[in-house]
């Protein structure tokens, strides 16, 4: 199905079409009549094969939906120009067009731009199934459907459900982090460059997609992301592990267990996040202020564990939600591969410069232990 573009506003349709413009406008929100047309080739998700459950929470699960082909690894680079370490990837539509996408584990579900519905042959569900998005904070709700495919090299995922959004433009907040109001102010062609770029992000891929893969390697230092469907993960450089831990679930996100200041937290894995550590409203009452001190992993603060000191930052300075546990953001995650290992439910920190040192150490200590034979004398 392809939303007409007579139903989207002509400067929507024009900053769709990819003109460059010196400062990009705010997604316009649909009128009535733009819903009703949008919904009028809504099919019921069981035709499609999908059951559609209520998760205790009150949320919608997508059985049989967001499959990925068995078997398969494909790698991707991340998306040329991207001014933010964060997983952009110009991935393919099942009718071979680009669709550039943003992965987002913070993110509950998946969310598509209305101008990319055609390229999806995405169909709206009926009974119409619409939320707000509860990971970043935004007024304008989307509607669930299926599309046809959704392609990273020989990795092909089948029915991926999508959120669309009921607005023309671009995914405004979905696909913008909030700058930090302490950092330093970005020149006027440093924020315009950001901003077109931002606008040119068509899909959000959120946890419930990212986790029927085995597992996903954000490789962060090499800006590039594995997506795996055969078999558990194994890290890069085994020795090159600086954390391995327990992956816990909240509220169908990735998270692991932190230490603020020595005090036990869980902490979502926000692959999306431009910043290093965002913390509840709460934590204020807990005396911070400044700097804390951010530890991966729950053992006592002796322990060897990676260790940061990062602003004490908190949802509300950062545009997000209130509702969340502390997050940890890219400024955090870059330094790392980090894998996702949805398999054994395990993530995993690998540090690049400790890959560098042990693979050093490793060639001098084979080099030294290995006897040269010259005409069978043993030297």
């Amino acid at each position: 199905m392809r939303i007409p573009l007579s139903i989207l506003p002509l400067s929507a349709a024009v900053l769709l079409s990819g003109c460059a413009t010196p400062s990009v406008p705010p997604p316009e929100p649909f009128r009535e009549s733009q819903i009703e047309a949008f919904h009028k080739a809504g099919r019921d998700a069981r035709a499609m094969g999908i059951t559609i459950y209520t998760t205790p929470s009150g949320k919608a699960h997508f059985e049989f939906a967001n499959r990925p082909h068995m078997g398969r690894s494909a790698e991707v680079p991340f998306a040329f120009g991207s001014p933010l370490p964060r997983p952009v990837l110009d991935l393919k539509t099942g009718a071979e067009r680009p669709l550039r996408v943003l992965l987002d584990t913070s993110a509950r579900q998946s969310w598509l731009v209305a101008g990319s519905c055609g390229d999806m042959d995405y169909r709206p569900f009926k009974p119409r199934l619409g939320e707000y998005p509860d990971h970043v904070e935004d007024d304008i709700p989307g509607y669930a459907g299926v599309g046809n495919k959704l392609v990273a090299k020989v990795q092909h995922v089948e029915s991926p459900v999508f959120y669309v959004p009921m607005a023309a433009g671009h995914l405004g907040p979905l696909a913008r982090p909030e700058r930090p109001a302490d950092d330093p102010p970005l020149a006027d062609k440093a924020l315009r460059s950001r901003e077109r770029f931002d606008a040119s992000i068509q899909a959000v891929l959120g946890a419930e997609m990212l986790r029927a893969f085995d597992w996903i390697r954000f490789d962060f230092p090499a800006r590039k992301v594995r997506f795996s469907s055969n078999g558990p993960a194994k890290p890069g450089h085994p020795d090159a592990v600086a954390a391995r831990l327990p992956m816990l679930d909240w509220n169908g996100r990735p998270a692991i267990a932190v230490r603020v200041d020595g005090r036990p937290m869980t902490a979502v894995i926000d692959t999306a996040g431009d910043f290093e550590l965002s913390l509840p409203e709460s934590a204020l009452g807990g005396g911070y202020g400044g700097d804390v001190r951010l530890q991966l992993g729950d053992l006592p603060p002796t322990s060897a564990m990676p260790q940061f000191a990062v602003p004490a930052r908190t949802h509300a300075s950062l545009g997000l939600p209130p509702g969340f546990p502390a997050r940890i953001g890219t400024r955090i995650l870059a330094r790392y591969a980090v894998t996702l290992d949805y398999k054994n439910g395990r993530v995993l920190f690998e540090d690049p410069e400790l890959a560098a040192l042990k693979s050093d150490q490793t060639d001098d200590a084979e080099e030294d232990a290995v006897p040269v034979h010259y005409r069978g004398v043993v030297r």
